[in-house]
């Protein structure tokens, strides 16, 4: 008899879905969990309620799942599944193939627009122009003396750049 995996359409035949579930503590996020998954490519249906019937499927039909939902208080969430999973072929008796979870708690989660660069720390940039005015260039450096520094873009020491003509201004 084969096993499950034997069952599992050939890849043109799927399509994937992830689902991502924060834990909130107060405000701010510390724990992410990720389901992902594989259906077949006709099936419409809305990707939690995909996962929430196979995952009550699975309580209802599988003693593994039941000690999961005893063992989650009665409130089986990722972090109970995360505990109790057994490989991407878990769910495919319920249509729902290549599944992985993962989950991960940190005191480091934070927000996802949270910038990664404050403007008053990048270094200065000086204007390239050339002997009408015009900005042909820049250079960014780690000194307020742009003549210690090679340009950025072009790889060419500023002093040749002021030999041929050019001027270098510090950007406002």
């Amino acid at each position: 008899m084969g096993n499950e995996s034997d069952n599992q359409p050939q890849d043109r035949y799927l399509k994937g879905h992830e689902i991502l579930f924060t834990r909130d503590d107060n405000g701010r996020v510390t724990n992410i969990g990720r389901v992902g998954f594989l259906v077949k490519k006709t099936n419409d249906e809305d990707p939690i309620k995909l996962l929430k019937r196979a995952v009550t499927a699975w309580v209802n039909e599988n003693d593994s799942g039941w000690e999961c939902w005893k063992q989650s208080g009665q409130d089986l969430n990722v972090g109970d599944l995360a505990c109790y999973y057994t490989g991407p072929d878990m769910f495919v008796r319920w249509g729902i193939f290549r599944l992985h979870v993962d989950v991960f708690g940190s005191d480091n989660v934070t927000y996802y627009d949270r910038h990664l660069v404050d403007e008053d720390d990048l270094w200065p940039v000086f204007d390239v122009l050339d002997g009408l005015g015009s900005v042909t260039g820049e250079v960014r450096t780690n000194s307020d003396d742009p003549l210690s520094v090679y340009a950025v873009k072009q790889l060419v020491p500023v002093t040749k750049l002021l030999d041929a003509g050019f001027t270098v201004r510090r950007r406002e």
